[in-house]
């Protein structure tokens, strides 16, 4: 356990125990520690107990003595350290590329996301905003650093994408599901940097909440970063809580045009990761899939991103004075047009929220087998056609009225119980007949 290798890059480190035992007598020894020199020690920055999960920060030198603190009833294979991780946020009227109207006016429409809880980790979302103020259903601050400055921008615009109210707009600019319920957990600052620490702690408040979708529209700033706690975390919340996870997939080639592989958390199996084409003319630029020609110095994420959305010069809700935005598009500065992986993510959570609010009961492996079905994955050293990536939303809520059976909240008229409503009919005016014939 190099400890001491770990305390020498980030202000936290992130210890997982593998026993509850020693997790418990860990705790007892991390409030006593003190260190010799300062009397400052180590303080608990937080704790994630369904995880075994103790975040600690420390001061500007390394405590000494600080292996110590580890029980005695405890062997050092029984704790996972991991050092924290910064991230950066992924960027800098979407409802008739996807024929929302059409999909929404059928029998079983309209499916808008009613009672969906969204959980987003960015910057903030603007309270005050009046296309967000009604679906907006808490807020909470993880982000610690001494920035008094805030930038709502990018946070406010994926929320717009996903539940925006279009109300300023009479509806043009709509999110996705518009009645889906919205969890703000801010863990970025005003220049979109967060860390693996807050990150884990806004998770673990989101899933306290019992939202069903968390957005994570960030990458790790380290091309190889790797966190075995935040994918174990993320691995149990998806398969045994059937959380849904939906995070940016930005490949990109360094200064060298040495080509890198789609970054963490996106890199993780059971999450949804998507990319976005830079341009709508077509894919060559696109974020999110290997070039013909390019060296993989990162193992590439095996089929990752899983889905290309549109990502160019997409609407959503302006903030006042952000820097996130490309450019205002109306006079009263109500909303702007943004680009960039975060847009894709933001999208993906919202066709999401809408085919939950269809299927309840659906889990995000069963949806995910759905979705990779429909078209051909990202594979290295092949320049897909841009048709390979469009998803057909209108065929996913096709099947899944085959897989799991009509909404119950709206009837269906099929063959069956037309024919046997007609011989029903037949029979009830045949009796008639028949009596008034007796009588």
């Amino acid at each position: 356990m190099k400890i001491s290798i770990a305390l020498t890059i980030m202000p936290r480190i992130i210890v997982k125990c593998t026993n509850q035992d020693v997790y418990q007598a860990f705790l007892e020894n991390i409030k006593r520690f003190k260190n010799g020199r300062t009397g400052d020690g180590i303080k608990i920055h937080g704790l994630i107990s369904t995880e075994r999960v103790i975040i600690l920060e420390y001061g500007e030198r390394i405590p000494r003595g600080f292996e110590k603190i580890i029980p005695d009833n405890g062997e050092k294979s029984e704790f996972l350290v991991e050092r924290d991780v910064e991230f950066i946020l992924t960027t800098r009227g979407i409802k008739n590329r996807f024929k929302i109207n059409e999909i929404d006016g059928s029998i079983h429409g309209p499916f808008d996301g009613n009672g969906i809880k969204v959980g987003i980790i960015d910057e903030g979302i603007d309270p005050f905003n009046e296309d967000i103020i009604a679906c907006l259903e808490e807020q909470r601050n993880f982000e610690t650093s001494d920035d008094q400055e805030v930038d709502l921008g990018h946070g406010t615009a994926i929320a717009g994408l996903i539940a925006g109210s279009g109300n300023n707009s009479r509806g043009k600019y709509a999110g996705l599901a518009p009645k889906a319920r919205l969890f703000d957990a801010r863990a970025f600052n005003a220049r979109g940097k967060g860390y693996l620490s807050d990150i884990l702690l806004a998770t673990e408040w989101l899933r306290s909440r019992e939202v069903r979708i968390i957005v994570m529209a960030f990458q790790a700033v380290p091309r190889d970063a790797r966190s075995s706690i935040l994918q174990d975390f993320i691995t149990r919340l998806v398969l045994e809580e059937n959380i849904f996870f939906c995070c940016s997939g930005v490949t990109e080639n360094d200064e060298n045009g040495i080509h890198h592989s789609v970054r963490l958390p996106g890199r993780f199996e059971h999450v949804f990761t998507a990319g976005c084409r830079r341009s709508e003319k077509g894919n060559r630029n696109a974020r999110g899939k290997a070039p013909g020609r390019s060296q993989m110095v990162v193992s590439p994420a095996p089929g990752k991103p899983d889905i290309l959305l549109p990502g160019h010069g997409i609407v959503s809700l302006n903030t006042e004075h952000s820097i996130r935005k490309d450019l205002v598009l109306d006079k009263n500065e109500f909303y702007a047009i943004y680009s960039g992986a975060s847009v894709a993510t933001g999208i993906l959570a919202g066709i999401i929220a809408k085919i939950i609010g269809h299927s309840p009961y659906i889990t995000p492996m069963q949806l995910k087998e759905i979705i990779t079905s429909m078209h051909l994955p990202v594979k290295k050293n092949e320049t897909p056609s841009r048709e390979k990536f469009n998803l057909d939303i209108k065929e996913i809520f096709m099947r899944l009225g085959k897989l799991h059976g009509s909404h119950t909240s709206y009837p269906v008229i099929t063959f069956e119980s037309l024919v046997t409503t007609t011989m029903l009919m037949i029979f009830i005016v045949a009796l008639s007949l028949f009596i008034s014939t007796v009588i």
